[in-house]
């Protein structure tokens, strides 16, 4: 699975942030990004492919395949499905990636900003956080759910594959039904039944039982 971030995108976003910040601090001029700084730009977003990059491969296993790619006009993440991805985060994960570009190149311009380098650190921790929520995301699997026309067809499969199964089961049931059935029960002289006298007992209407043997078993 492939998810692209357009880079124009991440353009728009950090000249917005940047000219907002500009705004607030009467300085548009000195830190508002303009079309002449985009390539400046640009450094930082593949600055920023190569670390996200770095993080997940620190942080995920071997089940979760992840590479990106920095290309002239996206960035694109690619996500080997070995294990049942689920399929409802990619939204999430495409704009958890287009704000962590979006955070880390503005970060990475106020740093060369005098006027607003103290609000850098503030961005790359924010781009940081969508760092950990891509972690997060792209380990996130569907349940495994065995349909129920799939499960009969298995069920079938099995029992077709151990033809044996169905006499090897009743033979075994039919050995513990005899197993914990009371047979040759007696009496011994003194002790009283219970009141169901079909059920010799003693006085604790614990049933009696003889020592079996195999005669007495039988055939």
């Amino acid at each position: 699975m492939t998810i692209t971030i357009n880079k124009q995108e991440v353009y728009d976003g950090v000249m917005t942030l940047t000219a907002v910040i500009g705004r607030n601090r009467q300085a548009m001029q000195a830190i508002a990004v303009m079309p002449e700084n985009l390539p400046l730009v640009d450094t930082f977003i593949d600055e920023a492919v190569t670390e996200v990059e770095n993080e997940l491969h620190r942080h995920l296993d071997d089940s979760t395949d992840v590479t990106l790619e920095h290309e002239a006009e996206a960035v694109n993440l690619h996500l080997a499905d070995k294990l049942r991805h689920a399929r409802s985060t990619d939204g999430q994960i495409k704009s958890s990636l287009l704000q962590y570009l979006i955070h880390y190149g503005t970060g990475r311009w106020l740093a060369s900003i005098e006027a607003a380098k103290d609000l850098s650190q503030p961005y790359e921790n924010s781009a940081a956080g969508y760092v950990s929520k891509l972690q997060s995301l792209v380990c996130q699997r569907s349940p495994y759910i065995i349909q129920e026309e799939e499960y009969a067809t298995r069920y079938k499969d099995d029992h077709a594959a151990n033809p044996a199964y169905e006499g090897a089961a009743r033979k075994l049931y039919d050995t513990r039904r005899r197993d914990v059935q009371p047979v040759c029960r007696h009496i011994p002289d003194g002790i009283m039944l219970s009141e169901d006298e079909a059920i010799p007992a003693d006085d604790r209407n614990n049933i009696l039982v003889a020592k079996q043997t195999e005669e007495d078993y039988g055939d």
